[in-house]
């Protein structure tokens, strides 16, 4: 598919030709441009002058008279104006090594409230007047430690924790003001205080600012996504002075709104950000295709792989056989493919395991400093040092500190020690320097901020807190991404498309990333000023997460399904999501681990065994649909009776998705069996969620008695499953609502069957046909009163068209149409024959069917991820098959439904291997697939 950045690139052309030298392309970081570069010169043999590039925070410093103060620098300033504000005594009450991560988290805040532009004076103020401090709960659990550690409260007293929160909440503006003045008085800022300084200049007007622009006529911002408030002032300075245009990338399957369409879903977290950015800042990119990509148009679907790994290595190790794969790497452009580290530990043990046939390798991820030799060899070496001060009677940290950098700068120099993997010696080499290099900085940084005076500590002090910095320090590889397998963090991916995608650790807290909140600001104040919160951040990632799916073509998601202590790791909630939500995908789904090597065999005809009309007396309609599907599946399943293999997925699955949707709308419905439902009934309940949320535990709790009775897989409530659930009963119910009124007569109707008599080895016997009817009502459909056979579906809709009513019966039958065969269909009209026989019936059995004699019986599917799409197959949210009330459809149906059953019992025919058909339909996923395909096995994944 075509890369966004190359949409973009052909849309400049044609708008501005070969001279782009009057444009300044902003991204969101600096890595897009190299990208960007490649796709202008793609195909063209003339000279083009290219735009220029900017990052948008270095467009911001390009407008502001401040520079960028060091972080190192920022607390160690903060800390002197915070022991002042608080009337405590610099280095007696609180050191700087213990300030110094509550310190980070203040600057962090100070920085977020200039990001968004909030009135910081009101901000800091407004607590007093705010009855949640009334509760035990307005403070983290961070916080609470925090505030407990500098203010020495008793962690149960509740009264008095409040009491020291407030009393630091009242000098936080002075300390926040104080903070800002300092060092803007020194020509300093954070970057937050950066961007406001800019913004605060643009609203007001002041020209100066607009006028460092001049070196660029428009300004191309190219792929954001969440804005803050200066940026958003920025923007729209630049969109009123018809200097900007604006190109957003994203996919209609996650915007909805007016570009939805068959398949999408409507306000999706993805695209929370970017439904807003739409509305203000329209596309310039107007060509729809490059917008629908995660729901391809043409007939490609695309390849997803979900992989349960038990460890990180095996995880790793797992990277280099999809590799060697010729379809998963392009000899001839391997940056086409992309190793997307969600857990950065895992950087050195993929580089380990690139398989000899990658050529290049690029990497662009940070590698935590905590974790490389330069990191023990600065603790080591400094704690050294300063003994031998102590020794000597010294006390002079600038001297230490000059001392261990120049120790760095003579080992940067020194041969790395040699990796046993020679073919990838240069990244090693890389990760050595790199690493040395940034370990070199702070020391400097540390060294200048003791000699200015900043930094007047202990010995212990003073390497707890390079400690401490350098722990919080990566490694960055910023490469050439010309060339290469491109081995890189989720964030790096901004802007970036990739044929083919293997994502490592995507497990909930690796993917999206824990978010902590913990910022001194309480939450609810967050909220109410417009702060970033972890819902925010849980947004973001879902925008990486799918933006990356919507155009790659091939794509493992591997997870660590490890038990850690008594927990088992979890996949990434998106990856559940996708599962629920974007059925289209139809992902494969393996386990790593060791199986052993045996001859290929392909699957080949199965003999009968005697006496098969004796092992049914009864067959449901799942069976039928088995066989239809796959007859050596069927022999597998209801023959050899072999449970079906256990996907480990760590998640919901499908079956217990729909059992839980189940459950929940027949305790709907039940609240009305009998009596007439009325429009208002099921509006009233629609918007009802403390019912709907009730319903739906008590939904989750039956199918987990029900599992626990049967030794089934354990379901367990999960407020994304939850909500989903909720959402599709609201469609049911308004859908519902459409038509109405209507009877509800009965609900999981169980013992639903037909009679069939037929004939098997020479003799006749009778077999009954059915299962569980999910609901039966009689409503008035096209002006006469039918009885619906109404079945719910959480899957994907199979096609159902048939020309006539001859037609409709043979394709039910017709295994041969593979995917395309209508199986929900062939489902209800068996319930269909039931209902009919039921209501026919003087058996005590039936009395609640009776009364439904001789009224038309219509068959109604109800698909929950269809119904609130606009479907002209559908009918109010259901696939209504009208031919079954139709003279002759159902006695038809019964005739071949009799020699179906027949055909089953004859032991004469054997169990017939899949035609191709079949094969591409069905055994991709079928949880027999290593019966039939000896060798494969539990595919090495």
């Amino acid at each position: 598919m075509k890369p966004f950045l190359k949409y973009v690139a052909e849309d400049l052309k044609q708008r501005y030709g070969n001279d782009l030298s009057r444009l300044m392309v902003v991204f969101p970081n600096r890595r897009a441009s190299l990208f960007m570069n490649e796709y202008l010169v793609e195909g063209s043999g003339e000279t083009l002058w290219a735009p220029q590039y900017s990052s948008i925070a270095d467009l911001f410093l390009r407008m502001s008279d401040l520079r960028p103060v060091d972080k190192i620098e920022a607390v160690c300033r903060l800390y002197r104006i915070f022991c002042s504000a608080t009337g405590r005594e610099d280095g007696k009450d609180d050191t700087l090594d213990l300030f110094y991560g509550w310190g980070e988290r203040m600057v962090a805040d100070f920085d977020d409230v200039d990001k968004h532009l909030a009135d910081a004076r009101q901000l800091f103020s407004n607590v007093h007047d705010l009855t949640q401090l009334e509760s035990n709960d307005f403070l983290t659990d961070e916080q609470r430690s925090a505030v407990e550690h500098f203010f020495g409260v008793a962690p149960d007293d509740m009264d008095a924790l409040r009491r020291a929160f407030l009393a630091l909440w009242e000098k936080m503006y002075d300390i926040y003001a104080a903070f800002r003045k300092e060092l803007a008085d020194n020509g300093l800022g954070t970057e937050g205080q950066i961007l406001r300084h800019v913004a605060e200049r643009l609203m007001a007007g002041d020209e100066t600012v607009m006028h460092r622009l001049q070196q660029a006529e428009t300004f191309v911002f190219v792929g954001f996504n969440v804005l803050n408030e200066v940026e958003l002032a920025l923007f729209r300075r630049l969109k009123k002075d018809g200097r900007a245009l604006f190109y957003w990338d994203y996919d209609a399957y996650y915007i909805g709104g007016d570009r939805a369409g068959e398949g999408c879903v409507a306000n999706h977290e993805a695209g929370i950000f970017l439904r807003k950015n739409l509305a203000e800042f329209p596309n310039a990119l107007t060509d729809e295709r490059a917008f629908h990509n995660f729901i391809p148009e043409d007939s490609e679907e695309k390849d997803i792989e979900l992989v349960a790994s038990p460890s990180d290595n095996a995880q790793a190790r797992s990277v280099a056989e999809w590799l060697r794969d010729s379809d998963n790497l392009d000899a001839d452009d391997e940056k086409r493919t992309a190793v997307v580290l969600c857990n950065e530990m895992l950087l050195q043990p993929v580089l380990h395991s690139l398989p000899e046939t990658v050529k290049a390798v690029n990497v662009t991820k940070g590698y935590p400093l905590s974790h490389t030799e330069a990191f023990a060899f600065v603790d080591k070496r400094l704690g050294e040092l300063l003994r031998e001060d102590v020794k000597t009677g010294k006390s002079d940290h600038a001297d230490v500190l000059q001392r261990v950098a120049e120790d760095l700068t003579e080992a940067l120099f020194d041969k790395p020690a040699e990796t046993t993997d020679a073919s990838r010696e240069d990244i090693f080499r890389t990760l050595h320097s790199e690493a040395l290099f940034q370990t070199y900085k702070t020391v400097v940084r540390f060294q200048r901020l003791v000699t200015e005076g900043y930094l007047n500590v202990e010995d212990t002090t003073l390497r707890r807190l390079v400690k401490a910095v350098l722990k919080l320090t990566t490694v960055p590889f910023h490469g050439e991404p010309a060339e290469g397998v491109q081995v890189m963090g989720v964030l790096e991916t901004r802007n970036l498309d990739f044929e083919h995608v293997v994502m490592l650790s995507v497990n909930e807290g690796d993917m999206p990333r824990v978010a902590q909140d913990n910022s001194f600001i309480p939450h609810f104040l967050r909220v109410a000023y417009g702060l970033t919160t972890p819902q925010h951040q849980t947004a973001i990632f879902a925008y990486y997460f799918y933006r990356l799916l919507s155009r790659a073509r091939k794509v493992r998601l591997v997870y660590n399904n490890a038990t850690d202590g008594t927990r088992k790791k979890e996949p990434s909630r998106f990856i559940s999501q996708m599962l629920v939500e974007a059925r289209h995908l139809r992902p494969r789904h393996y386990t790593i681990k060791s199986a052993p090597s045996v001859p290929t065999a392909l699957p080949s005809d199965i003999e009968k065994p005697k006496g098969m009309a004796d092992r049914f007396d009864k067959m449901s309609p799942t069976a039928l649909k088995t066989y239809f599907k796959c007859q050596r599946m069927f022999h597998f399943k209801y023959i050899l009776r072999l449970p079906e293999p256990q996907q480990d997925e760590g998640i919901i699955s499908a079956n217990q998705f729909g059992s839980v949707f189940h459950s929940a709308a027949e305790l709907i419905y039940k609240d009305f069996n009998g009596r007439q439902v009325t429009q208002e009934d099921l509006i009233s309940l629609s918007r009802d969620d403390n019912r709907l949320n009730d319903y739906i535990c008590r939904g989750f709790d039956a199918v987990a008695e029900d599992n626990r009775k049967h030794n089934e897989k354990e379901v367990v409530y999960t407020d994304l499953v939850a909500g989903i659930i909720r959402e599709y009963l609201k469609k049911m119910l308004n859908n519902d609502a459409e038509i109405a009124p209507l009877r509800i007569i009965a609900l999981e109707r169980e013992k639903s069957y037909v009679t069939l008599t037929v004939s098997a080895g020479g003799n006749t016997r009778q077999v009954k046909i059915g299962g569980v009817i999910d609901r039966l009502d009689t409503l008035v459909h096209k002006g006469r009163e039918v009885v619906r056979v109404v079945d719910y579906k959480t899957g994907t809709m199979r096609a159902y068209n048939p020309k006539d009513d001859a037609a409709a019966v043979e394709d039910l039958f017709d295994s041969e149409k593979g995917n395309s065969q209508p199986l929900d269909v062939f489902q209800t009209f068996i319930y269909g024959l039931a209902v009919e026989e039921m209501a026919a019936s003087n058996d005590a059995a039936t009395a609640d069917i009776r009364p439904l004699n001789g009224r038309g019986i219509v068959p109604a599917l109800y698909y929950t991820r269809e119904a609130g799409k606009n479907n002209a197959k559908m009918e109010h949210g259901y696939l209504v098959a009208d031919q079954f009330a139709k003279d002759g459809t159902a006695q038809r149906f019964r005739e071949r439904l009799t020699a179906l059953v027949e055909e089953i019992f004859d032991e004469r025919r054997p169990f017939a291997a899949p035609t191709k058909k079949q094969q591409d339909a069905h055994c991709e996923r079928c949880p027999f697939r290593p019966l039939c395909y000896l060798g494969e096995g539990e595919r090495q994944a």
